[in-house]
């Protein structure tokens, strides 16, 4: 911070036609390291409606978080259906913590992991399958945090996770509609959300069964129960090959039942009984 720093381009660096550049020194001046001297030049980019377009692929290097301007939006589209891989490099960290987060272009969350850093770490394996359209990759601090980060990121593609014939149903107004009963053949991906929504009546003993079949079987999943106005009422999460979750309908209408998986290619049958 607050430090003269020259450096030399020297005639044995070469021009894209193989030539050496001219000889030059130059010069800058570091600023105060503090919050009110980091914004970054992809700024402002703190909402949805102002991220900033990015290439899948690029580093971006030498951005910032701080408490005083703790979002940072970028957005990408995509052409067919993929995988969406995070590589985040962190080169100063004071006080926060990391959050990253994939949404929608209407700033709906479809997954988010945060964890403490430090200096020198990076991070590679937090990814997510999307069908073709434009995304949102968000990067933010807890609220309650005090400090900065400044931080490299680039975007990757993979071979995207199988779907199954509910798809894209990871927000609960795109549910697939069931009824009680087995619904069989169904996929799960690492972090992806699957909503499903059912009748039930007031009275009604519900109860959401996952059983995976094929794939990881016994890593962690997750099935969770919400009402008829979307709130959460059940939730369980299990390294069984099954998991349950039960709940009493207090009204007569759709409910709805959420299935998540942290391992990719999970086959998995939904069953829902009414008692």
């Amino acid at each position: 911070a607050q430090t003269w720093y020259e450096f030399v381009v020297s005639d044995s660096v070469l021009c894209e036609d193989g030539l050496p550049v001219d000889p030059d020194t130059t010069g800058f001046l570091t600023g105060a390291l503090d919050t009110d001297h980091m914004d970054d030049y992809c700024e402002p980019n703190d909402l949805p409606a102002n991220a900033v377009p990015i290439e899948l692929g690029k580093r971006y290097r030498t951005l910032s978080i701080t408490d005083g301007d703790d979002q940072d939006y970028f957005q990408f589209t995509l052409e067919e259906t993929t995988k969406v891989r995070i590589h985040a490099w962190m080169k100063e960290v004071n006080g926060l913590s990391w959050v990253r987060e994939f949404q929608n272009v209407e700033g709906d969350e479809y997954w988010a992991g945060g964890s403490g850093v430090s200096s020198g770490d990076t991070f590679g394996y937090f990814y997510y399958s999307f069908h073709p359209g434009t995304y949102l990759f968000n990067t933010h601090a807890h609220s309650y945090q005090t400090g900065w980060l400044i931080y490299d990121f680039k975007l990757t593609t993979e071979a995207p996770c199988r779907d199954d014939a509910y798809e894209d149903n990871d927000f609960v107004e795109d549910c697939g509609h069931i009824t009680e009963g087995v619904v069989y053949e169904l996929r799960g991906c690492y972090s992806d959300d699957d909503w499903f929504g059912f009748q039930a009546d007031a009275g009604d003993v519900i109860t959401a069964t996952i059983t995976a079949t094929a794939g990881d079987i016994y890593d962690s999943k997750r099935v969770t129960l919400y009402d008829h106005d979307a709130d959460q009422v059940a939730v369980t999460t299990s390294q069984n090959a099954s998991a349950s979750a039960t709940y009493t309908a207090a009204e007569t209408d759709t409910h709805y039942v959420k299935v998540m998986f942290w391992d990719d290619d999970i086959e998995y049958e939904l069953e829902v009984t009414l008692d």
